[in-house]
């Protein structure tokens, strides 16, 4: 690998929460040379050291050049995203995007969603926000019950319609992120075309991890082994068939590629499998224990998941070339707990975490 370039850049201006015109910090600018293999080598995920502590919760490209990563943790007042326009090669780091209520005002973004590389939304603890200048500035859009908070995911199905999940129930949004309400039945809402017996409200439900086919049809996963489906916008939910062998496992992640084929995995190595758009799903072999914390597929064929081994401070990233039906070991990460992992197509990818033990952050760039 080749050596690591830090420049240091300055502060930036915007609305951030030290004070009207403050953004945040430019907290570095990284320039890695990416390591290449012989002419004609099969491409792989590649280390690259990242010059901060910060804990990254997801990883969001545009297109291959165009990308985001997001993140915080203690010590890093209002939260962190990276921003790159070189495929990753160079990234610039702003914190201080929003005010927060802890003394240390620190604040966790677990997930982001950009509809072009200037126009997007990060979700986290108790807070949306969105930014229409790739990023420089950021506003806070939340204004849904103060109870919808700790937003773990954020996905959309088109420009305007989109849904927040987290561990205080669902929010919606028919305006691009603008404005967030609960949906519900009443006027006004979102109410019918529900497929099963109701069993979970908006307001209830407790998730992980959604996916929305469209407007009406989405899944949601979360942290008690329960795979949930509405067909009415996320006004209803109902349970959907899972192998009694999932228990009460944390599930972290799902993803469908088309309406019909879809995976989720989460703690103990698990990964599922369904290809009836989620009304049923069966258990894969991972070959390993990992946690497994996010899965992505870039066709019905070829995908990876990433999860980490807490006991001797590795990730793992898996391959599969099957549709998930087999997972080989496509690389052992020391020192880094992994959560995210995104591709633009076959041969461009990402993955990222947060550091443990003493080594330094590191993003896998798959080249």
């Amino acid at each position: 690998m080749d050596q690591v370039r830090l420049d240091t850049g300055g502060p930036s201006t915007g609305a951030g929460s030290r004070g009207p015109g403050t953004a945040g910090v430019v907290l570095a600018t990284i320039c890695a040379a990416l390591a290449c293999g012989p002419p004609g080598e099969r491409p792989r995920f590649v280390e690259e050291v990242i010059p901060t502590n910060a804990q990254f919760r997801d990883v969001f490209f545009v297109d291959p050049d165009h990308g985001f990563l997001i993140g915080g943790g203690y010590g890093i007042e209002g939260g962190l995203v990276g921003r790159t326009t070189d495929g990753g090669q160079t990234w610039s780091f702003h914190s201080g995007l929003t005010e927060t209520s802890r003394p240390s005002g620190a604040l966790d973004l677990r997930a982001g969603w950009f509809f072009d590389p200037r126009t997007g939304l990060v979700v986290g603890d108790g807070v949306i926000l969105r930014t229409a200048d790739a990023g420089e500035h950021w506003r806070r859009v939340h204004r849904g019950p103060a109870r919808v908070g700790n937003l773990c995911d954020v996905t959309f199905v088109d420009d305007t319609h989109g849904w927040a999940v987290g561990h205080g129930g669902l929010l919606a949004t028919h305006d691009g992120g603008e404005t967030w309400f609960v949906p519900s039945a009443e006027p006004g809402g979102d109410g019918g075309g529900a497929r099963g017996p109701a069993e979970v409200g908006a307001g209830d439900l407790t998730a992980l991890a959604l996916h929305f086919f469209d407007r009406s049809e989405g899944v949601a996963v979360g942290g008690s082994g329960r795979v949930y489906a509405t067909g009415d916008a996320g006004v209803t939910w109902w349970s959907a068939d899972v192998p009694a062998s999932v228990g009460d496992d944390r599930l972290e992640s799902v993803l469908f590629v088309g309406e019909s084929l879809g995976w989720i995995v989460g703690e103990g190595g698990l990964i599922l499998k369904t290809v009836d758009g989620g009304a049923s799903w069966r258990s894969v072999a991972s070959g390993t224990r990992a946690h497994l914390t996010d899965v992505h597929f870039v066709d019905e064929r070829r995908g990876w998941a990433v999860g980490y081994l807490r006991s001797n401070g590795t990730s793992v990233v898996l391959e599969s070339g099957d549709g998930g039906e087999t997972w080989l070991p496509h690389l052992t990460v020391s020192g880094e707990e992994l959560h995210a992992v995104t591709f633009t197509d076959p041969d461009h990818g990402w993955a990222v975490g947060e550091r443990v033990r003493r080594e330094p952050q590191k993003l896998l760039v798959y080249r």
